[in-house]
């Protein structure tokens, strides 16, 4: 099985999923760095975290996201299961 970086990734950010965001959903986005704590911000060191996943775990973790269960409140249909089929 190959790796899949997220330039390859078939649900890109513009897909509908990402146009059901919560609120706080933007803080992750921001790399958390906006969020408004009461006091001084202290500089972390840059750090990235790699997974290896089946295809499997990775539709799992795909159907965790709460805009994809947004999305299929709305819509009715599971927007993971188009990525599903290209994996």
């Amino acid at each position: 099985s190959g790796v899949m970086n997220s330039n390859q990734f078939p649900m890109k950010t513009t897909s509908p999923p990402n146009s059901y965001p919560e609120s706080e959903r933007r803080f992750t986005d921001e790399a958390y760095k906006t969020i408004p704590f009461p006091f001084t911000a202290i500089t972390a060191p840059a750090f990235s975290m790699q997974y290896e996943w089946n295809a499997g775990q990775l539709i799992g973790y795909l159907n965790t996201w709460s805009a994809v269960q947004q999305y299929i409140k709305q819509h009715n249909t599971n927007p993971v299961t188009e990525v599903e089929s290209q994996l």
